[in-house]
């Protein structure tokens, strides 16, 4: 992702960085322009340069001490499904990026 185009969050820049090889089941970030969603890869094209992700389910657990939103994560078999392809410029859908191997939530308050 483009940092300013296509994300407003240095972090989410950084975290487009170098991903490993998607698998069936595996936990993934969906990175917004400064928010990031969970999700499981549920699908992956012969090619390997076409992955399907649907969203996790998250919810607030607690504001750790330094005010942050602590978020719980589970499985959601209805959750929004999203086609990543695989570009020059790392995974890609509809100007979101992704990053593969961990599920994070965060909401950016500031907006």
């Amino acid at each position: 992702m483009k940092l300013g185009t296509e994300t407003g969050s240095l972090i989410n820049h950084l975290l487009t960085g170098s991903n490993p090889a998607p698998e069936v089941g595996m936990a993934c970030t969906i990175l917004h322009w400064t928010d990031r969603t969970p999700g499981t890869v549920i699908e992956i094209s012969k090619s390997g340069k076409t992955i399907k992700v649907q969203e996790d389910a998250s919810v607030v657990m607690f504001r750790n001490v330094a005010g942050q939103l602590v978020w719980g994560i589970t499985r959601d078999p209805n959750g929004h499904v999203w086609t990543f392809r695989l570009t020059k410029s790392g995974w890609k859908s509809q100007g979101q990026g992704l990053r593969l191997g961990f599920a994070e939530r965060y909401y950016d308050e500031n907006f």
